[in-house]
């Protein structure tokens, strides 16, 4: 399997800041404004002497507008392609409906997953018990806090792959 790291979540949860935060440019759009990520964005990159590919999605919301499921669709199918998952929840926020179903639908998926608590700079963020994921990282993809740990277990989850495999997507 090929190291490919799929960040999900559902929309305005910070999944585009943590992108960039990881790759260390701003490659994927940033703002306040939900849905702003329509498509899949992937980047290879190497972390220390670890080739992966780190793909920002768009969120997963429960919807029945067709557009919407079609990206559902194409967001877990690269879920189901990635060796890890990093699922990122907003840490001033309390669990939603969406929430526990993008919970049961990574369960499912039954890979590696990281939970990340993005936007942890605010006084009182919620911590949320999420049973049957290991650990949990509580970052500011902002402010850049805390996403050396985030990269540091990303590293020692990958494979020794000296090579992945992309598929070419204009990026």
């Amino acid at each position: 399997m090929s190291n490919k790291v799929i960040i999900i979540g559902k929309p305005n949860v910070g999944k585009s800041s943590i992108f960039n935060g990881i790759i260390n440019k701003k490659m994927a759009l940033v703002d306040n404004y939900p849905g702003l990520t329509r498509d899949i964005r992937k980047k290879k990159i190497r972390l220390w002497d670890k080739e992966l590919e780190l793909i920002d999605s768009p969120g997963l919301v429960l919807s029945k507008n067709q557009f919407e499921k079609n990206i559902n669709a194409s967001t877990l199918l690269n879920a189901k392609l990635s060796c890890l998952i990093l699922l990122v929840f907003d840490s001033k926020d309390d669990l939603t409906s969406e929430d526990h179903y993008i919970i049961n639908l990574t369960r499912k998926l039954n890979k590696k997953t990281l939970v990340v608590m993005n936007k942890c700079d605010v006084k009182n963020y919620k911590t949320h018990d999420l049973k049957g994921f290991e650990k949990k990282f509580f970052i500011s993809a902002t402010h850049n806090s805390g996403l050396d740990d985030l990269k540091w277990e990303i590293y020692n989850l990958l494979e020794n792959n000296d090579k992945i495999e992309t598929e070419d997507q204009g990026i």
